[in-house]
């Protein structure tokens, strides 16, 4: 079993702001796989969409190497 993951609020950002991001994905006709929000070290939200899943491997391809820059 995991852990409960910390509000958005515990760490300055506001819930609905992440709702918006999502909805803003949504209209924009992105199609997320899945999604994990980080702040400060903490993950504040993630999710997957059906049929992918947040426990399967994913290939990020060019997006790491934002991350290792």
């Amino acid at each position: 079993m995991t852990s409960p993951l910390p509000s958005p609020e515990s760490q300055g950002l506001s819930s609905r702001a992440v709702l918006r991001f999502l909805d803003g994905c949504e209209e924009a006709g992105l199609q997320l796989h899945a999604f994990e929000l980080r702040r400060y070290g903490h993950t504040l939200a993630r999710g997957a969409w059906s049929p992918f899943r947040l426990d399967a491997p994913h290939a990020l391809y060019s997006v790491s190497k934002s991350f290792v820059a």
